[in-house]
């Protein structure tokens, strides 16, 4: 099995120390979702592993606990739009930058939602993979 950098997952730095549970929740806030049933599938997660952070998209998750999960170009693009939006949004820097070249020139584009803090109460939160879980079944 290969660590996170050999499998070119999106390597961040964190400005403080409160920014890892920010960007926790923020991410609860981010995947696919529908208004009409107001449920969101998170797309993505923060992933500490030897006191480095990386931005992992949930199937890359699965790869790590042995599974063998189809990961398409276009969860690769979402994965990078949504690291990228993070950064913009001054919540992380990025390592390297050209990983996230290849994106989505938006969150429309993406087919993905980003639930603004206010709304997201109203909203059911689905997590494919919890960091920590016993089972990933």
């Amino acid at each position: 099995m290969k660590y996170p950098a050999e499998q070119d997952f999106i390597q961040v730095v964190l400005p403080d120390d409160g920014s890892f549970l920010k960007i926790k929740e923020t991410l609860r806030r981010i995947g696919m979702g529908s208004y009409k049933t107001k449920e969101l599938t998170a797309t993505c997660n923060i992933l500490q592993k030897k006191g480095l952070y990386y931005i992992v998209h949930f199937k890359e998750m699965l790869l790590l606990d042995g599974k063998e999960p189809d990961i398409t170009p276009e969860d690769n693009k979402r994965r990078n739009t949504i690291a990228y939006l993070l950064s913009e949004w001054g919540l992380l820097n990025i390592v390297d930058p050209r990983l996230v070249e290849d994106r989505f020139s938006n969150s429309k584009e993406g087919g993905f939602r980003v639930i603004p803090y206010k709304e997201f109460k109203n909203w059911t939160a689905i997590s494919l993979y919890d960091i920590g879980a016993a089972n990933h079944d």
